[in-house]
């Protein structure tokens, strides 16, 4: 609550764009769920005989071609800016792609064994500029560093976000949005 409460105060955190784009995800996740849901509604009736469907509709809903990532950083970065991610990381070959889950594999796990350190001190921040500078050469996007501070609060307000850090090491989402937070305040007063 703490952190929720100090980046809710911070002049940088846009809340209207933060809550606009949760209200999204959450309409979407809500639209998504009702076909879900009527498409299992009509398998129970065409079980039981009520009704029949065709192969097309028993999977309408389930559509794992639906990427909710990538509607929300269009939002927070613009078409423009994730089709030239897309392309980028299209025009890599497998071995290319797998070198750069690899990388941020790598870099996540190093990230979660520092978890417990001071997120000021030299070696967080030291660790956070390595992240800052991978994720500018892995994805051929220049993060500047307000969207990269837009970015910690991602790490503790989504719950899926969150999920997906502490897999690496529980508290590491809390860790990297503080340190995150220090390493944006830092370059932009210096």
């Amino acid at each position: 609550m703490e952190r929720i409460k100090k980046l809710l105060s911070n002049p940088r955190f846009d809340r209207v764009k933060t809550f606009e784009l949760q209200k999204k995800h959450l309409m979407l996740e809500k639209e998504r769920i009702e076909a879900m849901l009527s498409t299992l509604e009509r398998t129970l009736k065409t079980l039981k005989g009520e009704d029949s469907m065709s192969q097309r509709e028993k999977f309408k809903g389930f559509d794992f071609s639906y990427n909710p990532y990538e509607e929300e950083a269009k939002q927070l970065w613009g078409d423009e800016t994730v089709e030239k991610s897309n392309d980028f990381i299209t025009s890599k070959s497998d071995r290319e792609r797998k070198d750069m889950e690899r990388i941020l594999d790598d870099l996540f796990r190093g990230l979660a064994e520092i978890r417990i350190k001071d997120p000021d001190s030299d070696l967080a921040q030291e660790a956070i500029d390595r992240m800052y500078r991978v994720f500018n050469d892995s994805f051929e996007h220049y993060y500047s560093f307000e969207s990269f501070a837009a970015l910690d609060s991602r790490c503790v307000m989504d719950d899926r976000f969150k999920a997906n850090t502490d897999k690496y090491g529980e508290g590491l989402a809390e860790f990297l949005s503080k340190a995150m937070q220090e390493y944006a305040d830092r370059e932009s007063e210096g």
